[in-house]
């Protein structure tokens, strides 16, 4: 069996990767391995085969740190061909656009945003200007991620009166 070529990872909006590549240019190949090494790993096979396409999406890593790929057809018999070239991405997160907060006059704060994606979870963090001007404070996250929902209205309520938060 021929390798695969031209093996492609791109990052998706969602923290997913996608993957492309062009298949194997002979032999009879059944199916196709995708290998994964992760930050500080070792090349390690993905538990299922992709068969019957030359593209799959990669959920279930994290953001912000080099993920490495390669592929390797397979035939019937246990036959595997030798690895495609190695492709290298970052996953990432896209930030939610249209951020706006309001303050009322109840000690409470209502955040809107437009998610960049569906499905996703979003962590509040806030800090109060007025009682640390000089940010020494790490800001505070909410106790709960908010859903894709709550970007159409999120209260964050326990603030002190007239004070300002960023």
């Amino acid at each position: 069996l021929a390798p695969p070529t031209d093996l492609t990872a791109t990052p998706n909006v969602d923290g997913t990767v996608a993957l492309r590549w062009r298949p194997s240019a002979a032999g009879d190949v059944s199916f196709y391995w995708i290998y994964l090494k992760a930050p500080n790993g070792s090349f390690t096979r993905m538990p299922y085969p992709v068969h019957d396409r030359t593209a799959f999406t990669v959920s279930g890593i994290g953001t912000g740190s080099t993920y490495q790929f390669y592929v390797t057809a397979a035939g019937d018999f246990g036959d595997e061909s030798g690895r495609s070239n190695i492709a290298s991405v970052v996953p990432t997160l896209a930030r939610p656009n249209n951020f706006t907060a309001t303050g009322d006059a109840w000690g409470s704060v209502t955040v809107r945003w437009s998610a960049p994606f569906p499905g996703a979870l979003y962590w509040i963090y806030y800090h109060d200007d007025t009682a640390d001007p000089q940010n020494r404070q790490a800001y505070t996250r909410m106790t709960y991620p908010a859903g894709e929902r709550a970007g159409n209205g999120f209260a964050v309520g326990g603030l002190v009166d007239d004070d300002t938060y960023s």
